[in-house]
């Protein structure tokens, strides 16, 4: 399997859990799991983030990927000719705006 198709599957897998704000224990478990596997350091902190450590080859530098884990309330409404994604409140969820420059032909051969 090629390590896009992996990653779009593990996107996949990752996405279809449980996990609205505030309830995230699902997503969680299978984020410690993932990284149990892979041998990563990886903890829940207190404020219900998911950390994991990755040591790189160079240890005097490092970097930070950060990512939501939990779903937003919105729906997509349309994509722009640029990638630009609007989207709506979906149900009870706080205002929010989210503006995305991700290419939407990155995506269409999910969408098809």
């Amino acid at each position: 399997m090629l390590e896009f198709d992996r990653l779009f599957q593990t996107i996949e897998e990752l996405v279809m859990l449980h996990s609205p704000s505030g309830v995230e224990s699902e997503i969680n478990q299978r984020l410690m799991q993932k990284f149990a596997a892979l041998g990563v350091n990886a903890w829940i902190d207190r404020a219900d983030n998911a950390i994991a450590l990755i040591k790189g080859r160079n240890p005097e530098r490092s970097i930070a990927i950060t990512a939501h884990k939990d779903e937003i309330g919105a729906i997509v409404k349309t994509i722009g000719e640029k990638g630009r994604v609007e989207v709506r409140k979906l149900g009870g969820a706080f205002p929010l705006a989210v503006y995305a420059t991700t290419t939407y032909q990155y995506f269409q051969p999910l969408l098809s």
